[in-house]
């Protein structure tokens, strides 16, 4: 299995069915990831299948919680590298998300991830 089905295939287990747009964001987010790890500790889970089952498959659990189709505005305060809110805002694009850190070098790589993804 590439790393593309195992995406698809865990994030679906919890009930969320992505479109090709999202799958190639959250790709993409794996990329950048480990490309700013490699010079900044944003998290000490670098391994793909790790990173969707820890990072955002966790993420994502929110919805056995919560309803998030409908158009809610979440904070996510202390959000380091991103995590649960850029997950949360590529699988439910309705959702307004704000990204709260302390460290500036974690906001750069936030922005460059918003940047990148769209």
């Amino acid at each position: 299995m590439n790393n593309k089905e195992f995406l698809i295939n865990e994030i679906k287990k919890i009930g969320i069915e992505l479109n090709d747009l999202q799958v190639e964001q959250f790709l993409k987010y794996y990329e950048l990831l480990v490309d700013w790890n490699s010079f900044m500790n944003l998290t000490g889970i670098t391994e793909f299948e790790e990173v969707v089952i820890k990072h955002f498959v966790d993420s994502l659990s929110l919805v056995k919680a919560m309803d998030l189709k409908k158009n809610l505005s979440l904070i996510d305060i202390g959000t380091g590298a991103g995590f649960p809110g850029l997950p949360l805002k590529i699988a439910f694009p309705n959702l307004k998300i704000t990204l709260l850190d302390s460290l500036n070098k974690r906001i750069k790589f936030l922005d460059e991830v918003i940047s990148q993804l769209g």
